[in-house]
């Protein structure tokens, strides 16, 4: 009898499709890491590409390093192929210097799905430093700092791909309340 991982197996419920999810899953291509990071501000998202980059270099492209630029996304739901890709790679790398609501969302969708994940800031990027300080999940979570491609390569390299960062093996009490927390509002970068 063959294991097969549940996560590349399409989800029971999906929003877009209204109940089982639609998607084939047999071709999701196995990824080392998957690279999540809003695509401005430019010089940001440049350091994050010339890291993948390097990475392939080093690897000579034996290791599978992707990021949300390399999804073929044309025609298709895009988060069907961000869930399809972040269920089928073994870490997710992310660069939450500038608190972009995707990534946010991604980096969530990838902990909720117990994937490991590597949190980044470019610690010389000042804008909206203070909302960061404020929201403090990253204080819990944890976060490693970079200031160049070069230094987030390094950070790839030297993280071990553990086990996820929160893990639950409880089972769900469906009698519980949920309590909603209203976060800060945030201007959004456009």
């Amino acid at each position: 009898m063959v294991n097969i991982d549940p996560l590349l197996l399409p989800p029971r419920y999906c929003k877009y499709a209204s109940g089982p999810c639609d998607q084939s899953f047999s071709g999701i291509a196995p990824s080392e890491a998957f690279f999540i990071y809003p695509s401005q501000p430019i010089l940001l998202a440049r350091t994050v590409s010339d890291a993948i980059t390097l990475l392939h270099r080093q690897y000579n492209a034996k290791e599978n390093w992707v990021s949300w630029e390399n999804l073929s996304v044309g025609g298709h739901i895009i988060f069907c192929e961000l869930c399809k890709t972040i269920r089928g790679t073994r870490r997710i790398v992310a660069n939450i210097t500038n608190l972009n609501f995707n990534v946010l969302f991604e980096l969530g969708f990838a902990i909720g799905l117990m994937k490991p994940v590597l949190p980044l800031r470019d610690s010389t990027y000042e804008t909206q430093r203070k909302q960061f300080d404020e929201i403090g999940i990253f204080d819990t979570l944890g976060f490693e700092t970079f200031t160049n491609s070069l230094e987030l390569v390094r950070l790839v390299n030297d993280q071990p791909v553990g086990s996820p960062p929160i893990h639950v093996d409880v089972e769900l009490n469906m009698g519980q309340p949920i309590f909603f927390i209203r976060p800060l509002l945030i201007p959004m970068a456009v």
